[in-house]
């Protein structure tokens, strides 16, 4: 028996020794305590820094109580001493100004206590990308806003060619004042230098000759080139208030056969009196033409339609831009849609009727591909968190939190919601599941104390729409939460952010986080950004927002992963619409 394990028997067995513990973690000075470490972790486990960049990482010792003191190293085949950067005593690693070659660095953090224990962690040092390389390729986009005639959304796609140039656009636009379809445009755009991943793009359309400006964040990146992003008009530079988000294109969806298989979808918007419009659905499509085996739920303020069957028609044209005629019993039929690609698992989507006095209203949303199916009560088990936001009175009534399923048809969890302006904070919520027999993925959700039952339509196993069926029409996603606990080192790095798909307010930008609970970044109509952020272990955070010096903003977000979270304001008499958070 080694003397490392011996006295952790010991330990164990005294059963109530006095420990002193260090404040604070991952520093090289604290008091000693007398528990040995028995590992040491490192997070995050690898990273790509640019040239002269930084990154935070955090060390945990083993096991808690234990003395968190560790010392910093680096190494690399092709570097030695400050060639491959620095790393201070908290962890804040900064690049050199050129890249090794090869290009990783390692560094490990080691116990103070015991020198065997250690962790490592991979850093890739790159070299900065040129900043209008950043948005190349083709990307699809859906925008959800309002002008002085009411609600107005645009789906379409682009290619950026890396130099500033926007080209290939193509567009469908549904405003109160008409519909147009297929409009082509084109444009050019700028993006921010260095870790500045916040840009503008002034789009000229041909029919009707419309010039619009959009601020945009970006994010996502994959060898340098941003894979999605959020982006913000307003009527001033756009022609409408709103909100929207872009992701990278896969050319290889541009087809009916590569549109294949089961799908779920999630659409909102208005109906024809004004009121909040939201369908869940999910079809089957056969790859050459044909929507079967559809089942879709609709909420039109209050007035519901469950379960109604749907068929429906579609193509995919070379551009990548589909369209399909669907059949709902109950609905005005056929309802047109237009969709374009992302990639054959992905469409941003809206409906495309000709507005009139009689077909005032307008969708939209994603379509997803449906997979782990048959569906079955088990399908939703662990931790989830939850965003759902619908409307109250004439304003907005938004809510995130976790849920905890227990695969056998209950949950409880706990929620923070801004209904109107009215803020119920961490409160406490229990109730129970159902999916229906055929698989298909299709079920209810029943809150304890809440008459009304929300539907759910199943993307995958733990994730899922959910649809309420009250007069808010409250609309949005569960997702499965990453393993925890959570902390404020979950927290580091670098995000983007922006109003969620629906959102028709709210804005967009970059910000970088300590991951010791604090923040700075900017907006995309370039007001400055700071917080401070404290991360419960369940990953529900509270944060206090300053902008620009002149407004200080309380929120909750709800973190499903150190790499997405959600957020709302829980300013109370302020409206709030829910925010996403990504890397």
């Amino acid at each position: 028996m080694s003397n490392k394990t011996l006295a952790m028997k010991l330990i164990a067995a005294l059963g109530s020794a006095t420990l002193v513990f260090l404040v604070g973690c991952g520093g090289t000075t604290g008091q000693s305590i007398n528990q040995p470490p028995a590992g040491v972790t490192v997070s995050p486990a690898s990273a790509t820094v640019q040239t002269g960049g930084v990154q935070q990482f955090t060390a945990t010792v083993s096991p808690s109580g234990t003395n968190q003191a560790v010392t910093w190293s680096l190494s690399g085949t092709g570097c030695t001493g400050a060639s491959c950067g620095t790393i201070d005593a908290t962890g804040k690693y900064a690049a050199p100004a050129t890249a090794p070659t090869p290009a990783t660095v390692t560094l490990t953090a080691t116990s103070v206590t015991d020198a065997t224990e250690s962790a490592s962690a991979t850093i890739t040092v790159t070299a900065p990308t040129p900043a209008l390389a950043k948005l190349t390729g083709p990307y699809a986009f859906l925008f959800n806003g309002g002008d002085s005639g009411g609600a107005v959304v645009i789906a379409g796609s682009f290619t950026a060619d890396g130099s500033g140039n926007i080209t290939g656009g193509l567009e469908d636009i549904s405003r109160v004042s008409g519909v147009s379809t297929s409009v082509s445009f084109t444009g050019t755009y700028t993006v921010g230098a260095g870790a500045n991943n916040l840009g503008s793009m002034t789009l000229t359309s041909t029919n009707p000759a419309v010039t619009s400006t959009f601020g945009f964040a970006l994010g996502g990146f994959d060898m340098g080139v941003a894979t999605k992003g959020r982006f913000q008009g307003t009527f001033e530079s756009a022609g409408a208030d709103g909100v929207g988000q872009l992701e990278k294109q896969d050319p290889a969806g541009f087809s009916a056969a590569a549109v294949s298989g089961s799908y779920v979808l999630g659409f909102e918007g208005v109906n024809d009196t004004g009121g909040r419009f939201v369908v869940a659905g999910r079809f089957d499509a056969n790859g050459v033409w044909a929507l079967t085996n559809g089942q879709v739920d609709a909420n039109s303020a209050g007035t519901l339609i469950n379960k109604a069957s749907m068929t429906g028609a579609y193509t995919v044209a070379a551009s990548g831009r589909g369209t399909a005629a669907l059949a709902i019993t109950g609905v005005i039929n056929p309802l047109n849609v237009s969709f374009y690609v992302v990639s054959g698992k992905k469409l941003f989507a809206m409906q495309t009727d000709a507005r009139s006095a009689t077909v005032k209203g307008v969708l939209s949303g994603t379509i997803k591909e449906q997979s782990g199916g048959p569906f079955l009560v088990s399908s939703l088990s662990g931790n989830a968190v939850v965003a759902l936001q619908g409307v109250s009175g004439t304003d907005t009534s938004v809510l995130v939190g976790q849920a905890t399923a227990n695969g056998a048809g209950s949950l409880d969890g706990v929620t923070d919601q801004n209904d109107a302006g009215v803020i119920v904070l961490n409160q406490t919520l229990s109730g129970t599941y159902t999916v229906d027999a055929d698989g298909l993925g299709r079920g209810t959700l029943t809150i304890t104390g809440d008459p009304k039952v929300k539907t759910i339509y199943f993307e995958k196993p733990n994730k899922v729409f959910i649809m309420d069926t009250n007069t808010g029409a409250q609309f949005g996603v569960a997702e499965a939460q990453a393993p925890g606990p959570f902390s404020d080192a979950s927290v580091s790095g670098n995000y983007f952010f922006g109003g969620a798909v629906s959102s028709t307010s709210g804005g967009c930008g970059v910000l970088t986080a300590n991951g010791a609970g604090s923040t700075s970044g900017s907006g995309c109509l370039n007001f400055g950004l700071s917080s401070t952020y404290s991360v419960a272990a369940n990953g529900r955070a509270t944060q206090t927002i300053d902008i620009n010096g002149f407004d200080s903003v309380p929120s909750i977000f709800y973190l499903i992963s150190p790499s997405d979270l959600v957020a709302i304001d829980v300013g109370p008499g302020r409206s709030s619409g829910i925010t996403v958070i990504e890397k």
